[in-house]
């Protein structure tokens, strides 16, 4: 993680009790963009306690002047570029709220739902509260016990949560794919984790974004990051027991059908699937295991023992 010798931070005063410190990185992105965030942040927390810390990851020109101004918010400027991973890490370390929300600053949130997430988190002191989820009405569990009975959207943007159940968790730096790894380990630490189908939060897809880029060696880097994800997550399922273990073997197995998919679309290439599905052979993770987790894992985990 960038050190403070390495970056310019600008703070302006903020509540002292903060309910929820909004992390956002930047990073060359339109200013309009990130104003409208900043904006429905600020619209979202009219009736809670909040700061907003953007943190610069090395973009071409400071907007601390611009941020000076702005009530609840700091600026913290790397001055060079390290990545989403070291920048969300920084915002983690400058945090003071009891909750932690990840806002990428060409994204925007829903103000009149978000509002309800917030309430939300505060009246139900939930550990972490997963929103946008397909399903009818609000449920209570463990972050444990969702992973281990149904699919996991891992987005670092999708859900609330207290900084406190962290434990020294942080993002691994100089990858991609570092949602996938981070949202599971920390699912295994919310012991109240509350699901609700409200939709707070608006992500914008822009050409040139991750998602989107198809060129072969940036092809080839995504693969590569995820089969590390994958790795060191099945390395930590074998040091756990019970449900634990089972529900991130669960999401370790789902990673690796996602992984075979992915180098079959993205590469084109069937000697290059067989040469990656090898790789997980050499690390016992495939053949996938059979298991009806979905029927799409069923099929797919079936077809791999051909």
């Amino acid at each position: 993680m960038p050190n403070n010798a390495n970056s310019e931070i600008s703070t302006s005063e903020v509540n002292s009790q903060v309910l929820i410190s909004f992390v956002v990185p930047y990073h060359n992105e339109p200013q309009s963009m990130l104003t409208h965030c900043i904006d429905s942040i600020h619209h979202s927390c009219t009736a809670v306690s909040y700061e907003i810390i953007v943190v610069d990851d090395g973009s071409d020109v400071s907007l601390a002047p611009f941020f000076m101004s702005h009530p609840h918010l700091s600026y913290v400027r790397h001055t060079s570029a390290h990545g989403l991973s070291a920048a969300r890490n920084t915002g983690i370390e400058a945090a003071r709220g009891k909750y932690i929300q990840f806002v990428d600053s060409d994204d925007y949130l829903i103000p009149l739902s978000y509002a309800k997430i917030a309430w939300m988190a505060h009246d139900m002191d939930a550990d972490l509260v997963l929103f946008g989820e397909k399903r009818k009405g609000v449920a209570l569990c463990s972050g444990t016990d969702h992973m281990l009975h149904h699919n996991l959207r891992a987005a670092a943007w999708s859900y609330v949560f207290k900084r406190d159940i962290l434990q020294g968790l942080r993002f691994t730096e100089g990858i991609l794919h570092e949602d996938e790894e981070f949202t599971p380990l920390l699912m295994l630490r919310a012991k109240q984790t509350v699901l609700t189908p409200i939709d707070a939060y608006h992500y914008t897809q822009r050409q040139g974004s991750i998602t989107s880029t198809d060129d072969a060696a940036w092809s080839a880097r995504r693969l590569d990051d995820l089969e590390g994800v994958i790795t060191r997550l099945s390395t930590i399922a074998k040091t756990l027991d019970g449900d634990a273990k089972a529900a991130l073997s669960r999401r370790v197995n789902q990673l690796c059908m996602d992984y075979i998919y992915q180098s079959m679309r993205l590469t084109h290439s069937i000697h290059e699937t067989r040469k990656r599905a090898e790789s997980l052979r050499l690390k016992r993770l495939y053949p996938l295991p059979i298991h009806t987790y979905t029927w799409k894992y069923w099929l797919f985990s079936i077809f791999t023992q051909i």
